[in-house]
């Protein structure tokens, strides 16, 4: 719980740190360079794969009389209890939400 807490903590400073703290970097320190050659074309290969793959296999994970999905973790009741015990109780989910405004101490 305490490392929950600390985690939490120190996230919060960072958002803080990141989106409302002035840079204090020099403007040479600040410059972007562009993404070179080298690095866009495998990138754009890769991108053009996948989109196209994805659309030639998306009958076999999501089509009609498919049974990809029969033997899930949802669909078996075996792994019903599994499941289960990996529920949280809603005041330990909410444990996020109330340790945030400790950041700010």
């Amino acid at each position: 719980m305490t490392v929950a807490i600390l985690t939490s903590a120190y996230s919060f400073r960072v958002l803080i740190a990141v989106f409302y703290i002035k840079n204090n970097a020099r403007r040479s320190e600040n410059r972007t360079p562009g993404v070179p050659l080298t690095m866009v074309v495998p990138l754009v290969l890769l991108a053009i794969g996948s989109v196209f793959r994805g659309y030639l296999a998306s009958d076999a994970f999501i089509g009609w009389g498919t049974d990809l999905w029969g033997i899930s973790l949802v669909s078996a009741p075996a792994t019903v209890d599994a499941v289960r015990s990996h529920m949280i109780p809603v005041w330990r989910s909410a444990l996020p939400l109330i340790t945030v405004p400790l950041g700010l101490l």
